[in-house]
C-alpha cells in the first residue's frame, strides 16, 4: 500500500518480484555509485513456495527501507515515482477482491484528493466507478459524479460535477474537479467533509442518486507517506 503526501486515499499497487529486480537493476544503472540492497538472491534450489515468498517479502521490505533512507535525489527520483504509479491493472486486481458480505460486489469510486499548495486549490480527481446498482433506474444508467464541500453556509457554491458517462455500471470519468481555497487557510478544511455522490442523468427533473459517501477532509492533513 502506498500513501502519497497530501493525498487522503491510499493506493494499492501490485508488482512482481521480477519487476522489483528490473527496478533494482535500473536504479543501479542510474546511480552507479550508490549501494542498493541486493535483490539478486537465488531461490532456484528451494521447492517450498511459501518459504520462497516469505524470504522475498523480507528482501523487498529491506530493499524499500534502504531505498527511502537514501538522499531525496534518489528516493524521490522520477524512476521511483514511475515504478509506484498506479496502473490500470492495480485497479482491476483490487476491484476483483472486494465483495460485500452477501457475495455481491459493492459500489466503488476511485478518487484522488489532495491540496495543491502552490495554487491554493483543493483537487478532486474522479477516476472510475465500479459495480453500480441499477436500483430505480430500469436499465443501464447514464451517470455523473457530483461533489460538495459540506459545512459551508453557501453549499451550492461548492457544487462541482463531471461529464456524463452513458450506459454502463462501470463508468470512467478521469476528470479533475478544483476548488479555489485562496481566500481560506488550509486548516479550515479540517472541519469540513467532501460529499461525493453518483447520479443517473434521467432528464431535467428526473435525476436519480445511485450512491453517496462523505470523506472528512481532515484526512488530508493527518496522512503520512507510507514508504512500504
Amino acid at each position: 500500500m502506498v500513501t502519497r503526501e497530501n493525498e487522503s486515499i491510499s493506493s494499492v499497487v501490485y508488482r512482481t518480484f521480477n519487476e522489483f529486480q528490473e527496478f533494482h537493476s535500473k536504479l543501479r544503472q542510474l546511480f552507479p555509485t550508490v549501494r542498493f540492497y541486493n535483490l539478486s538472491g537465488s531461490s532456484a534450489m528451494r521447492t517450498n513456495t511459501k518459504e520462497v515468498a516469505f524470504q522475498r517479502k523480507i528482501m523487498l521490505q529491506t530493499f524499500l527501507q534502504n531505498l527511502y533512507s537514501l538522499d531525496e535525489e534518489i528516493s524521490h527520483s522520477n524512476i521511483v515515482y514511475t515504478f509506484f504509479h498506479n496502473l490500470h491493472r492495480d485497479n482491476v486486481q483490487r476491484n476483483d477482491n472486494v465483495q460485500s458480505s452477501s457475495g455481491r460486489q459493492e459500489c466503488q469510486i476511485n478518487l484522488t484528493i489532495k491540496f495543491l499548495n502552490q495554487t491554493h486549490q483543493l483537487s478532486v480527481f474522479v477516476g472510475h466507478v465500479k459495480y453500480l446498482s441499477t436500483n430505480g433506474v430500469g436499465g443501464l444508467p447514464d451517470t455523473y459524479v457530483k461533489t460538495y464541500i459540506t459545512s459551508d453556509v453557501d453549499k451550492a457554491s461548492t457544487k462541482r460535477k463531471t461529464g456524463i458517462s452513458k450506459g454502463t455500471l462501470n463508468p470512467t470519468f478521469n476528470e479533475e474537479l478544483l476548488y479555489d481555497m485562496s481566500m481560506e487557510f488550509p486548516h479550515v478544511l479540517e472541519s469540513k467533509q467532501l460529499e461525493v455522490s453518483i447520479w443517473n442523468s434521467g432528464g431535467l427533473f428526473d435525476n436519480h442518486r445511485l450512491y453517496e459517501t462523505f470523506i472528512p477532509l481532515k484526512r488530508l492533513f493527518i496522512s503520512k507517506p507510507d514508504r512500504h
